[in-house]
């Protein structure tokens, strides 16, 4: 009996060994599987970092590509713009010389009005003959750098912009030939302009990102031979000469990624070139941090050891699946906190992006694609792109061959100027995916037409203004002679063509006379003068003006108004730009048409009224210069009605704008503030 009970024992023991060799070999599996599946994460981890730091790299990038260009062209347009206006003013004051009407008050006036630093006829031999003001300080010239404009060689000369010997004030100057070998030299300060271009060059935007996102390292625009700009913490970076990455990706003209040094410490850096106007001006060097990367690393080591230290003290596959669990929903949740950072990003950011899988359809839809395409993320989650962005420009976009397109896309019947770029990429799953981005340039192409519309508004103003004084004075001594002839002499033969004829003089004087009295308005209009009225009875009062007209033409007139507020305008200038824009749109009916009216309130809390006909329709090759003073198309038109809609409307921060096809009709659309 004792000898079996010591077999059962022995037996129990060889069991319990067995035992627990089968857990610690399951124990000793599942130690290999954690360890393992928590360095392929790390791994996996690393990668999405990568891949996510890749594409806001490339967003960034992108973004301060177009700025930058931007920048350029600001630069470029209110360099032409000054030299045009001081070129303007030196030619008029040179007319004015040459033909003896140039005296010293008025040139004062001129100086005055145009805010000109100085103005100087030169002679060559007795210098200046004419200065205004009188008491400026004497400008930076020579005789000798004068010399071809006196001798006639050259009629026009740039000096351009200089800086004063014993002060900081910056000045512009251009010279015209004039008769008798003189010289015109008209002089402006250029302080302003000089200070803007500090303040708002590359310097300045390189610096500024990398001051309000912490994760910049480093911005920086470099050439072949040096640094252009950068941000405030880089005093020196390799040359492009140093690096094949930087050779390779500045001759490509690539968009590339590498993990490089700066000041000792590892850093995340993204290179792009910077082309403008077909001609490569450096590279730019976007340096991100790689901390994200760190703190992912300390903690997949930090739970290493704390499974391993489980592990072993436990010994336990239950204790060990909990710890993978929570572990897993650690860095579940760091994964979606990134996630949701970039997300944050790419929603708030003012450029249109979307993200779509050539198979699983759109994923990514912001709000300013939102915006845009006026559909919400729910409508076009997991649709194909060119359900969204019509086909004929999705090729146009992805066939160009070129990193960014303009096109002019139909929007909701609304024309938009947009700034396409797109990309590719192969997600995890080897699936492509488009990024699309676009940016509208609307409003900026409008801004710039109307400026160039107020400009040559203004010129051809201050012209009309001239000819129609010197007009005036000899019109009214006809006009006098005629009506004293009419009354005083009576010939003895033709009576009555005499009177006839002299009639005809008297009524043509006077419609000269008011062609002119509406040229002197428009040079010189009338302070606005203010006051809140209700708009939708103004708007009833207009319209019941045209209430016989319409019905004699049988023409519809539809009003739609959706705002029932006040508003701080002029009330009859404004009433002057209704009258004449719904004036315009009887005119182009011949009968039987309809003309529609439409007023509501933008997102922008700004008024916006349209007025549409379906008349003729304005030609395309016109509509640029409808605005334009004494264009009209009509045969009785002065051409001055269109001009002074927009002047007045300009007065009140607004704007005005034309949409139009031949036989379909026009379209003014209108956008004014409330105040």
């Amino acid at each position: 009996m004792p000898v079996r009970m010591d077999k059962n024992n022995t037996r129990k023991k060889l069991d319990a060994l067995q035992s627990g060799k089968g857990l610690l070999l399951i124990y000793l599996f599942l130690a290999v599987l954690m360890v393992a599946s928590a360095l392929l994460e790390l791994r996996q981890s690393k990668e999405d970092l990568f891949q996510l730091m890749r594409a806001q790299s490339h967003s960034l990038l992108e973004s301060l590509l177009i700025a930058s260009a931007n920048i350029l062209r600001t630069d470029s347009y209110l360099s032409e713009y000054h030299r045009e206006k001081t070129l303007d003013q030196a030619y008029m004051i040179k007319t004015l010389y040459e033909s003896d009407r140039l005296t010293r008050k008025n040139l004062d006036q001129i100086a005055e009005q145009n805010n000109l630093y100085s103005v100087c006829i030169i002679d060559p031999d007795d210098g200046e003959l004419l200065r205004s003001p009188a008491d400026s300080n004497p400008v930076q010239y020579s005789i000798e750098a004068l010399f071809p404009v006196f001798t006639g060689d050259v009629d026009t000369l740039i000096p351009g912009f200089y800086k004063e010997r014993a002060g900081t004030d910056y000045y512009y100057s251009v010279a015209l030939s004039a008769a008798n070998r003189r010289a015109v030299l008209v002089t402006v300060e250029a302080t302003s302009i000089i200070e803007a271009r500090r303040h708002g060059g590359f310097g300045i935007l390189l610096r500024n990102i990398a001051a309000d996102n912490r994760n910049i390292v480093y911005a920086a625009l470099q050439d072949t031979s040096a640094i252009l700009a950068a941000s405030g913490n880089v005093s020196e970076l390799g040359t492009l000469s140093e690096s094949i990455f930087l050779t390779r990706a500045y001759r490509d003209s690539l968009f590339e990624t590498r993990i490089t040094l700066f000041d000792s410490t590892e850093v995340f850096e993204a290179v792009h070139p910077f082309v403008f106007d077909g001609q490569k001006l450096g590279l730019f060097r976007l340096g991100l941090s790689l901390d994200a990367l760190d703190v992912i690393n300390d903690r997949i080591v930090r739970r290493l050891a704390i499974i391993t230290l489980i592990l072993i003290i436990l010994g336990s596959v239950f204790f060990t699946y909990v710890f993978l669990r929570q572990r897993y929903r650690i860095l579940h949740q760091e994964y979606k906190t990134v996630e949701t950072y970039s997300g944050n990003i790419i929603e708030n950011v003012s450029d249109v992006i979307i993200v779509a899988g050539e198979k699983s359809g759109i994923r990514i839809f912001n709000k300013a694609a939102e915006n845009l395409f006026k559909k919400s993320k729910k409508e076009v989650y997991g649709k194909a792109l060119p359900s969204i962005i019509q086909e004929e420009f999705w090729n146009t976009i992805r066939k160009s061959g070129q990193s960014m397109v303009k096109i002019d896309y139909p929007v909701k019947g609304r024309l938009k100027r947009l700034l396409a770029s797109q990309n590719s990429f192969q997600d995890a799953n080897g699936e492509t995916n488009y990024i699309v981005l676009f940016r509208d340039l609307t409003q900026v192409y409008q801004l710039e037409s109307q400026i160039q519309r107020k400009a040559r508004l203004s010129a051809m103003g201050e012209l009309a203004a001239g000819v129609a004084h010197e007009i005036r004075n000899p019109l009214n001594t006809i006009g006098t002679i005629a009506q004293q002839l009419k009354q005083d002499f009576i010939p003895l033969e033709g009576t009555d063509e005499y009177q006839q004829l002299n009639v005809l003089v008297i009524e043509e004087v006077k419609r000269i006379d008011q062609t002119i009295q509406d040229f002197l308005k428009f040079t010189k209009p009338q302070p606005l003068k203010k006051e809140a009225f209700k708009f939708s009875e103004w708007l009833n009062q207009i319209t019941l003006q045209f209430k016989k007209m319409l019905s004699e033409k049988n023409i519809r007139f539809k009003i739609d108004n959706n705002f029932d507020g006040e508003v701080d305008w002029d009330k009859n200038q404004m009433r002057q730009v209704m009258l004449n824009l719904i004036q315009n749109a009887v005119d182009a009916i011949d009968t039987d048409g309809s003309i529609a009216l439409t007023a509501a309130i933008t997102d922008d809390a700004s008024l916006q009224i349209i007025i549409e006909d379906n008349g003729a329709g304005i030609p395309d090759e016109i509509q640029d210069r409808i605005f334009n003073l004494y264009f009209s198309t009509k045969s009785n038109g002065s051409g001055i009605g269109l001009s002074i809609v927009q002047r007045i409307i300009q007065d009140h921060n607004g704007s005005i704008q034309l949409e139009s096809k031949p036989g379909k009709g026009a379209k003014f659309i209108l956008l004014l503030p409330l105040k």
